[in-house]
């Protein structure tokens, strides 16, 4: 054998070593994606998790007070930088009345987020001992809990409500009576919690999952009967802080008191504060044979589009219901920092390659709103998506 040989060949073997290597880290990948272990999926659980973290949330509500104090501050220098004729055009519309409005609504906010951390140190212990001052606050996600209080659990979220939960509702109330203590319903991504209460209520046995601590702590605050005694007992100014597309200051800085009912924990309403891809489904009480079941129903509003991965979030509905269940979902398709951005037609086709059937007949468009300012110049309507789809009875996942 001569050297050109030789070289010849030791080449090709290193060649076919390396691509040994390469393909089998491609085909173990592949695996993990075909077998339903979340732990072990590269998109297993939510990527912006610690983000809603109980600390960051407890820390982000106990600032609230001192930054929006800080803003009023800020309205003030910008007013004070006015001089001559402009100072005068705005004392003749009487601006700084207009901030001093911002700062009775940010008291009233204050008041209410200081209710929810006196209460989280009381569910949460450790929080008392808890060094806030180091960790991030998310002042946005703060005042987004405000919007969802008032689209949940107030008088002037309920024509928002409606739209959204009727159809969801019409296919539940189907479902006789008599078979729906029974009926297991998981609703994942239930943020405040007025969707599932409303479920439960008509006696479905009810789960109901948020990762959000800035949505837990808060709906905690309305669930516990040391802090929300009555109905209309809290008052909240949502839309103070948003000066744009504002028709008056009256409607800017409104009131508007929750809760309009009065919730409490209900043995048949099963509250999970975790990363719905960590779920498993839920055990049969009658079979050893058969330990998990699944869930009848689950039902996903707004929900489905806030995922990194897609794919993994309609694979893990297929694993959490059972042969059979039906997955219900109401919403947009609205992604942020997603792996995969599916236009609304491949989303249906991965419903089908996932092991869903979905039923055309289930299928609307639902023009809606999400926590928006009724009053506002501006609206954004969404025209978001309705359908009932069935899970086959196979095991196949992508």
């Amino acid at each position: 054998m001569d050297l050109q040989q030789s070289y010849a060949i030791s080449t090709a073997l290193i060649f076919i070593v390396l691509s040994l290597v390469f393909f089998r880290g491609r085909i173990s990948t592949l695996f993990t994606l075909s077998e339903h272990r979340p732990e072990e999926s590269p998109y297993g659980s939510t990527a912006q998790a610690p983000s809603f973290s109980l600390q960051r949330a407890f820390a982000s509500f106990q600032a609230y007070p001192n930054v929006v104090a800080s803003e009023v501050t800020s309205y003030y220098s910008k007013f004070n930088s006015l001089r001559g004729g402009h100072r005068r055009v705005a004392l003749e519309l009487d601006y700084p009345s207009k901030i001093e409005a911002l700062r009775k609504c940010n008291a009233v906010n204050s008041d209410l987020t200081r209710g929810i951390c006196e209460m989280a140190r009381k569910e949460f212990p450790e929080l008392t001992s808890m060094n806030t001052k180091s960790l991030p606050i998310d002042i946005a996600r703060v005042r987004e809990s405000l919007k969802h209080l008032v689209r949940d659990w107030s008088v002037e979220g309920a024509r928002e409500r409606r739209i959204i939960f009727e159809p969801i509702l019409a296919q539940l109330e189907n479902i006789p009576e008599s078979e729906r203590a029974s009926c297991r319903v998981l609703i994942p991504g239930a943020g405040l919690g007025r969707l599932a209460w409303e479920v439960c209520t008509r006696g479905f046995d009810t789960t109901s999952c948020e990762l959000s601590f800035y949505m837990n702590l808060s709906l905690r605050f309305l669930l516990s009967p040391s802090h929300t005694t009555t109905t209309f007992q809290h008052r909240v100014s949502p839309y103070s802080h948003w000066w744009s597309h504002q028709r008056s200051n009256a409607n800017t800085f409104r009131e508007i008191e929750i809760p309009d009912v009065l919730p409490r924990r209900q043995p048949n309403w099963t509250i999970l504060e975790t990363d719905f891809l960590g779920l498993s489904p839920p055990s049969s009480p009658f079979s050893d044979q058969q330990p998990f079941v699944g869930y009848d129903l689950i039902v996903t509003l707004y929900f489905i589009d806030t995922a990194s991965n897609i794919i993994t979030y309609l694979k893990h509905i297929h694993y959490l219901l059972k042969p059979g269940g039906k997955w219900i979902n109401l919403g947009p398709l609205l992604y942020s920092n997603a792996v995969l951005e599916l236009s609304l037609e491949e989303v249906l086709r991965l419903a089908d390659m996932t092991g869903f059937d979905v039923e055309s007949s289930s299928r609307l468009t639902v023009p809606s709103e999400y926590t928006a300012d009724r009053e506002a110049m501006m609206k954004w309507v969404y025209q978001a998506e309705f359908w009932v789809a069935t899970r086959r009875p196979d095991q196949f996942i992508l």
